[in-house]
């Protein structure tokens, strides 16, 4: 193992074991399991929490990024930074739980991204379609909340590259509106 982390309860959960190991035998909902990366939400000490266990892109995947001209995401790393930097910036994201990576050869390595529930599983395209087609100031309110969203992700020096309506999730308490970012392992993060 080259270095994982984790909070409390999940390091305790973990101890001295293998992080893979236990994050494989954890009982759950996947969501999402394509091209050697699994999500999956999980419970632990009454939290919800999500996890996503990926093995390298493969030559096949890294090559393909590499001719369109973008890095590939060879591990969690780079969704912990830009969750990091989000957070630093107020900007509402999944907070970082755990983390880890394992292995020296980069198309093989193995890394986990552990983050909290948000709460909502309700996405920004399935908000959009409840609108009344006829509601244009609903409409034009969603948009320039997306818009404003996306402003403060630039503005921290992050862009998602791979931001779509179902990258975006809508958490509303006391009836205000809440877009939250999710899903940035492709993201870039620049010092501007």
């Amino acid at each position: 193992m080259d270095h994982w982390n984790a909070i409390e309860p999940i390091r305790s959960a973990i101890g001295d074991g293998d992080p893979f190991a236990w994050l494989s035998a954890l009982p759950g909902t996947t969501f999402r399991e394509k091209n050697g990366r699994r999500t999956f939400r999980f419970e632990q000490g009454g939290q919800g929490y999500f996890a996503k266990v990926s093995r390298g892109p493969g030559a096949r995947e890294t090559l393909k990024e590499l001719l369109s001209l973008r890095t590939p995401p060879l591990d969690a790393r780079r969704e912990v930074l830009a969750l990091e930097r989000l957070h630093a910036a107020g900007i509402p994201a999944p907070q970082v739980a755990g983390s880890g990576v394992s292995g020296g050869r980069p198309l093989a390595r193995r890394s986990f991204v552990i983050t909290a529930d948000v709460g909502t599983q309700r996405t920004l395209g399935e908000e959009a379609s409840q609108l009344d087609p006829a509601d244009h100031a609903g409409r034009r309110q969603l948009i320039q909340e997306t818009a404003a969203l996306v402003r403060r992700m630039h503005a921290a020096g992050v862009n998602h590259r791979d931001l779509y309506f179902g990258h975006i999730l809508v958490r509303t308490e006391r009836g205000a509106r809440e877009l939250v970012l999710i899903d940035l392992h492709r993201a870039q993060i620049w010092k501007h």
